[in-house]
């Protein structure tokens, strides 16, 4: 499994990595405006405190405007509560600080969305 991180902080991108380490994650540390060299992640994580104004901006805006095409979370101490609301009702995960609960949570998320593409869809029963 594999989880994008996008932020500009060498500080948190080594926590990052060690606890992408712990819970057993291959994480693709990436820039402002990098894109994963290799497939899609299955997940992205954004350190919104240390991305530049424009990209923070860009970030939360794809974010809101609907569901990401694969589990998403960001971690910031100066996101506003009507912010994180909004990103929480669109099913992003939302964090104060990196922690390894943030790293575990995508993992899991990432686990639901696989076992619910595998899963039959339910069956109907015809009334006649």
């Amino acid at each position: 499994m594999r989880i994008a991180y996008v932020t500009c902080d060498p500080v948190n991108r080594d926590l990052a990595e060690r606890l992408a380490e712990e819970c057993r994650v291959e994480l693709c540390p990436l820039g402002p405006g990098e894109v994963p060299a290799a497939a899609s992640p299955d997940a992205v994580l954004y350190d919104l405190d240390f991305l530049p104004a424009d990209d923070r901006r860009a970030a939360l805006d794809g974010l809101a405007a609907g569901r990401p095409p694969c589990p998403a979370a960001v971690h910031s101490y100066n996101l506003a509560d009507g912010a994180a609301r909004e990103l929480r009702r669109r099913g992003v995960g939302v964090a104060r600080r990196l922690d390894r609960r943030v790293i575990a949570a995508l993992h899991r998320a990432v686990r639901q969305r696989r076992a619910a593409a595998l899963s039959p869809p339910p069956r109907t029963e015809r009334v006649a």
